[in-house]
């Protein structure tokens, strides 16, 4: 998570009685394990000014819609249907990044600092970001919105969705 003046969240700085750096097997990388309370993360998200999210592979980034939640914007690659989520949201943008036939993703490291950099230099378009992903959870993905949605297709009603390809989900009554 960033903030304009610095990293948040991470660093030892915010929270150092519960960040624990050990190296990797291989010791090519540094691994940062945090052992947060729930209401720590909320406020990580809730003090942040951009989300990023680049994770090598992913299915579905629920982490997106965490930061969407919180009225974040997020930075993210497209790992898993991250680039659904930038749609159906409105909420983060879509850093460039290769992904192999087994869904890896190859970000550059150059170019995502270099997104980093243009995101938190342009605050309006954080804020406009922030208000249109908290706008679309709070309309669209709430767990009480998505559970509804569940039980109007169980009844089999039709349901307005969207986010869904053809703007409908389930069959006609």
């Amino acid at each position: 998570m960033l903030r304009r003046d610095g990293w948040l969240g991470v660093r030892a700085r915010l929270f150092p009685e519960r960040v624990t750096v050990a190296a990797a097997a291989n010791d090519t990388k540094r691994i940062l394990r945090l052992d947060l309370p729930r209401s720590d993360v909320l406020d990580a998200f809730m003090e942040a000014d951009l989300f990023v999210f680049a994770s090598k592979v992913e299915y579905s980034p629920l982490v997106l819609f965490e930061a969407a939640a919180a009225g974040t914007p997020f930075l993210t690659v497209p790992a898993g249907n991250a680039a659904e989520i930038v749609r159906w949201t409105g909420g983060g943008i879509l850093c460039p990044a290769d992904v192999d036939a087994r869904g890896y993703v190859r970000v550059s490291p150059d170019l995502l600092a270099a997104e980093m950099e243009k995101a938190v230099r342009s605050p309006d378009l954080l804020q406009r970001l922030g208000a249109a992903g908290h706008k679309a959870w709070r309309e669209r993905f709430t767990w009480q919105v998505i559970a509804k949605s569940y039980e109007n297709v169980l009844r089999g009603e039709t349901v307005f969705a969207p986010f869904a390809p053809s703007g409908r989900i389930g069959r006609s009554n």
